[in-house]
């Protein structure tokens, strides 16, 4: 045996132990959601490498591994869900029932869940979700907005103006976060009625700049957080156009259109001062909205299941997932070993320290702006602007 295979022995031993040493961990922090499969591919493992090189001490390590796996506590709840429904107590004859309560069942209704899949994280059989949402009186369709059609339209048609760039399954998800849920064939219609030159530019926009998704297999939403290489960021670049497309495009271009018509010196601090004073709100809250429905925009590579949807469904199988010691939160994305930062960055934005005091008066007339159209957002930043030339001396 040459020096080559040794070195590749040492390497298989290494990972191998260290494999084993991740298993133990993930029992001591009660992360069970798939160690048996994990156990078993590592026996595997261990008993081809025991044919060819010594691993006794990693034999004793694993034995410890399958004894704590073997123990009470994990052997019991290790594929249990955290909203598993347990059996209650019967005086009369026949089986137990289960112990759903209404709450849980308005919580997976509110979240758009269907029976399969609630039945699925209470461990139960659809027919019994479906009987206990007969006997609480709840129905899917109950949860449906009554709205009328005109009122819809007008509704999709604010939307639109909103988010210009937003596609029928945003806009649907925009919709719920308003408070109204309906069925898609309904958001579709409304969008084709206010919008048809819309669905036509985003089938043309999307056929020619779509960016592929990489799917991934883990144990819940967020075990994995991937950095990919040569600057092939798929997920981030995604979502730099969702954000750029949805929201941060239309305040570019509108900004580019007051630069254009001499209403925005971007060189001039009282300009730009006013322009915070008026816009980060606004900008804010349309980012607010933004991720309220991007959270619950079905995802076509998941069975049109929500990021939502999949969050809920990853605490109910791992609910420890997310559960850290104070060490790990207070160290959290510090890289020791990484480089040091630069005191001075090149490229970092210099924002000029404004000094003005803001007047009351101009910070009450920007409390009391009611109207939510862009124009007026527009009219109120220059008569913010006028106050704030006039209190510096300036001519406007």
């Amino acid at each position: 045996m040459d020096m080559e295979d040794d070195e590749m022995l040492n390497e298989m031993r290494r990972l191998l132990r260290q494999k084993v040493i991740n298993i133990i961990n993930c029992l001591k922090n009660n992360r069970t959601f798939n160690i048996e499969r994990d156990i078993e591919n590592t026996m595997d493992m261990i008993s081809q490498l025991a044919a060819i090189v010594d691993i006794d001490e990693i034999i004793e390590l694993f034995t410890r591994c399958v004894k704590l796996f073997q123990e009470e506590t994990y052997f019991h709840e290790y594929k249990q869900s955290h909203f598993k429904a347990h059996p209650c107590q019967r005086t009369g004859r026949g089986r137990p029932s289960f112990e759903i309560s209404e709450e849980i069942l308005e919580f997976f209704l509110d979240n758009s869940f269907k029976i399969s899949e609630m039945a699925d994280m209470l461990c139960v059989s659809p027919s019994t979700v479906k009987r206990r949402l007969k006997e609480f009186n709840l129905n899917v369709h109950n949860t449906y907005s009554t709205i009328s059609e005109p009122d819809l339209h007008k509704l999709v048609d604010s939307v639109v103006k909103e988010f210009p760039e937003a596609g029928t399954k945003s806009i649907h998800s925009i919709l719920v976060t308003k408070g109204h849920r309906l069925q898609r064939q309904r958001v579709r219609d409304a969008v084709r009625k206010v919008d048809p030159e819309g669905i036509l530019f985003r089938r043309l926009f999307l056929s020619v700049h779509r960016i592929q998704r990489r799917t991934y297999n883990v144990r819940a939403p967020r075990a994995l957080w991937h950095i990919d290489g040569n600057h092939k960021l798929i997920r981030i670049e995604r979502l730099w156009r969702e954000v750029w497309t949805g929201c941060t495009s239309y305040y570019y271009q509108l900004f580019t259109y007051m630069e254009d018509n001499a209403l925005l010196d971007v060189i001039n601090e009282q300009n730009i001062q006013a322009l915070h004073l008026v816009f980060k709100p606004k900008i804010q809250q349309h980012l607010d909205s933004f991720v309220e429905a991007l959270i619950r925009r079905p995802l076509r590579s998941e069975n049109s299941q929500t990021p939502m949807q999949l969050w809920i469904r990853g605490q109910a199988l791992d609910p420890n997932l997310e559960i850290q010691n104070d060490v790990e939160l207070n160290n959290y994305g510090i890289d020791f070993d990484g480089p040091v930062a630069s005191d001075y960055d090149f490229e970092t934005v210099d924002v000029p320290e404004i000094e003005t005091n803001v007047p009351e008066h101009c910070v009450q007339l920007i409390a009391d702006h009611q109207a939510n159209d862009i124009d007026s957002y527009v009219t109120l930043y220059t008569k913010v602007l006028r106050i704030l030339n006039n209190q510096n001396g300036q001519q406007c």
